[in-house]
C-alpha cells in the first residue's frame, strides 16, 4: 500500500464510513430509508476492515523500517 492510499483511507474514507453508519442509524427511520439498519452497519463493518488494514500495514510498514532511538539531554543515564 502506497503512503498515499494509506493517507486518504485514514483521512477521508474512515471518517466518511463511520459518518454515513452514524447518518444512516440515526435519520433511516425518520426518512423511511428501506433496511436502514442494514446499511448502517454494513458502512460500519466495512470502516472497522478497513482499521483492520491500516493497521497491519502500518506495522508491515514501522517493521521495515530501522528505528533508532537517539538519547535525548532530558533522558535518565542508568549508574552515573
Amino acid at each position: 500500500m502506497t503512503n498515499n492510499t494509506y493517507d486518504i483511507l485514514k483521512r477521508w474514507v474512515l471518517p466518511i464510513l463511520t459518518g454515513m453508519a452514524t447518518l444512516i442509524l440515526t435519520v433511516g427511520e425518520a426518512w423511511n430509508i428501506p433496511d436502514y439498519k442494514a446499511i448502517s452497519i454494513t458502512f460500519g463493518a466495512l470502516a472497522t476492515f478497513l482499521t483492520y488494514v491500516l493497521n497491519e500495514a502500518s506495522k508491515s510498514y514501522m517493521k521495515d523500517k530501522a528505528i533508532i532511538s537517539v538519547p535525548s539531554s532530558n533522558d535518565e543515564h542508568i549508574g552515573g
